[in-house]
């Protein structure tokens, strides 16, 4: 049986996959993201905000911090 993700799902992978892309680079900020992903900041912004209400700095810190925590354990 295969899955079904929301189109709010299918936005949140493809942006966390953007970000987790980029770790390495210390400069990727808001606007690297919303080119790579071809979508306005403006948008994200709102869908994120709809989404999970964070706006997209937090979002991308949250990635972040997620991945600090996996290489300290």
């Amino acid at each position: 049986m295969s899955e079904f993700l929301s189109m709010d799902q299918v936005f949140i992978n493809k942006l966390t996959e953007i970000v987790k892309a980029n770790l390495s680079d210390e400069n990727f900020n808001v606007k690297k993201l919303a080119k790579e992903a071809g979508i306005s900041q403006t948008t994200i912004l709102r869908r994120l905000k709809i989404i999970k209400n964070k706006d997209i700095t937090e979002f991308l810190r949250e990635i972040r911090l997620q991945r600090a925590m996996e290489l300290l354990l």
